[in-house]
């Protein structure tokens, strides 16, 4: 820790590229996975087989809708039945 009124020194130039973990072979890390991954998406988003999708989403909303049809048929009498009784409480 430096004491009070003191300033750091600044850090040596470097003479080459980078050696440490941070860098491979001169270029900083995250710059490298940064090209690596902007690279593969633009690699995915070439792709031709772009139908799939419309079938996969047709998948989903009947997937949804059984969810849904399963639901009310197992929760439909009771909850029939409390709404019965809340009618029937009422003056």
């Amino acid at each position: 820790m430096l004491p009070l009124g003191s300033t750091p020194k600044a850090p040596p130039p470097l003479a080459g590229p980078r050696t440490d973990r941070l860098f491979l072979s001169g270029v900083p890390m995250l710059l490298f996975a940064y090209t690596a991954v902007t690279s593969r998406v633009a690699v995915l988003r070439a792709r031709a087989d772009r139908g799939a999708t419309a079938v996969e989403y047709g998948l989903l909303a009947a997937l949804i809708a059984a969810v849904i049809v399963a639901t009310v048929l197992s929760l439909g009498g009771k909850i029939n039945t409390a709404f019965q009784k809340i009618t029937d409480l009422l003056p």
